[in-house]
């Protein structure tokens, strides 16, 4: 060959390009392993401790202080008032399971949530029975972010039931 590089050679180089690549993409891919295991320990320690706040008084403004600006507007504040009232009706917090759930990064199926995002349930047992949260929280600027709540309780269902039935509402 004139001038250029030999046959060998040029199989040489390929291979440690080839070589570069694949050990960058198994940095790159460690890289995504690390960060999401770091997101799904914060979100679950989140999700725990959002769970705690809340229960501790049932204070609305443990929810409101941590959801989402897009989720959450001071329009909603009577409404998130009124569920804290009724959930009040599960007493106090005897115990709290882990979180279960996952992370994951970019759009979350059926929302505007894009980046970060995280889902998870945890089981809490109440004065007055069982409470599953499930949660859909974003991470933002400033850290993890509800920007979804969802409560399924036997438990507050029947209390709920019980109060409306001595007030006649339905």
């Amino acid at each position: 060959m004139a001038g250029g590089a030999k046959p060998g050679n040029l199989a040489r180089y390929s291979g440690y390009v080839a070589l570069a690549l694949i050990v960058a993409g198994v940095l790159y891919a460690g890289q995504i392993v690390i960060k999401n295991k770091r997101n799904h320990a914060e979100a679950a320690a989140y999700v725990r401790t959002a769970v705690t706040a809340m229960a501790q008084d049932w204070n609305p403004g443990e929810l409101i202080r941590r959801a989402s600006p897009e989720w959450l507007s001071p329009a909603d504040y009577p409404g998130v008032e009124r569920m804290f009232a009724d959930l009040a009706l599960l007493g106090a917090l005897k115990s709290l399971q882990e979180p279960a759930g996952r992370v994951g990064s970019g759009p979350y199926p059926g929302t505007r949530i894009t980046g970060p995002w995280a889902e998870y349930a945890v089981k809490g047992e109440f004065a007055a029975g069982a409470c599953e949260f499930h949660m859909v929280l974003q991470r933002m600027d400033d850290g993890w972010r509800i920007t979804g709540l969802r409560l399924d309780s036997t438990a507050l269902n029947e209390a709920l039931k019980t109060k409306n039935d001595r007030t006649g509402k339905r």
